[in-house]
């Protein structure tokens, strides 16, 4: 006689073990998530953080949200796909970036770019 393989009968408890292992992912996930937008809400209610926040783990976004207004004159919030406008903030650490390299030798202060 013919051995059957056992297969048709294990695979709803497969199925099940599966779902089970996705629906804890998915919960740990959410109080990760939980947890980044209750630090998240008192960063900005101390006014310490003020804009968008995005947080992926293992490729995938588990976490966005945008804080504070983008627009205090016409109360308009922070959403997750604000524009910021950044205009010459970063020009301080475009600079301290280029006297580091000086500092560590990798380029030359009177040097041409092109």
């Amino acid at each position: 006689m013919r051995k059957r393989f056992p297969g048709p009968r294990f695979l709803p408890l497969v199925i099940a073990i599966a779902w089970l292992l996705a629906a804890q992912a998915s919960v740990q996930a959410q109080d990760k998530a939980a947890k980044i937008d209750e630090l998240m809400k008192v960063y900005n209610s101390y006014r310490q953080f003020n804009g968008a926040v995005l947080v992926a783990e293992n490729g995938k976004v588990i976490f966005k949200k945008g804080y504070g207004m983008a627009n205090m004159e016409w109360n308009i919030p922070i959403e997750t796909d604000t524009k910021f406008r950044l205009g010459s903030i970063t020009k301080q650490f475009t600079s301290m970036l280029v006297l580091q390299l000086v500092q560590e030798g990798k380029i030359k202060l009177e040097g041409k770019l092109f």
